[in-house]
Parts: structure tokens; C-alpha cells; sequence
């Protein structure tokens, strides 16, 4: 990816941000895109604007509630074991 279009995006991104403040007090934004020319395949990019400390206490409370998820929906198993399904009374597979 050549540094023009790194810039190009860094644009669309601002200007996301900038839209978005229009409406919000703050606005924390986290992209990413799979370059599969670049070392490691991926290219990130973050940008926000607002209070530095709300925009980091709100993506703190995102992020515990993210690492909750799998506590508070038995539905979801996030895991890669192989174990066996198993069936409640309903016939519903759970793992």
C-alpha cells in the first residue's frame, strides 16, 4: 500500500470522526483492513476526538463487557475445543 493511499484513508477516517461529533460529545473510532502485501496482513488505524478520559473509560467498560460476553451467554462458546455437543431437555445442542 503506498503512502497515498494510507493518507487517502487516514481522510476517510477523520472525516468519519469529524461527521460523527457533529451528534456526540466524544468519538473513539478503531478500523481495520486485511492488506495481505503489508508484514503482518493487516493495517490499523484509530483516531477519536472529545474527552480523552470518557473515550478511554467507555472503551474500558466495552472491553469488560466484550470479555463478559461468553459468561453471560451460555449460548456463546468462544472456545476451539472439539468437544462433544451435548443436548438439554430440548434437544438444543450447548457446549
Amino acid at each position: 500500500m503506498s503512502e497515498q493511499d494510507r493518507k487517502r484513508e487516514v481522510k476517510v477516517l477523520n472525516r468519519a470522526i469529524n461527521d460523527l461529533s457533529e451528534h456526540f460529545d466524544t468519538v473513539q473510532v478503531f478500523v481495520t483492513k486485511h492488506e495481505p502485501a503489508e508484514e503482518d496482513g493487516t493495517i490499523e488505524y484509530n483516531g477519536g476526538i472529545g474527552n480523552f478520559y470518557a473515550r478511554l473509560g467507555h472503551v474500558e467498560m466495552w472491553i469488560n463487557e466484550q470479555k463478559n460476553v461468553n459468561i453471560t451467554n451460555p449460548f456463546l462458546n468462544f472456545t476451539d475445543d472439539d468437544e462433544e455437543e451435548e443436548d438439554d431437555e430440548d434437544g438444543e445442542n450447548f457446549s
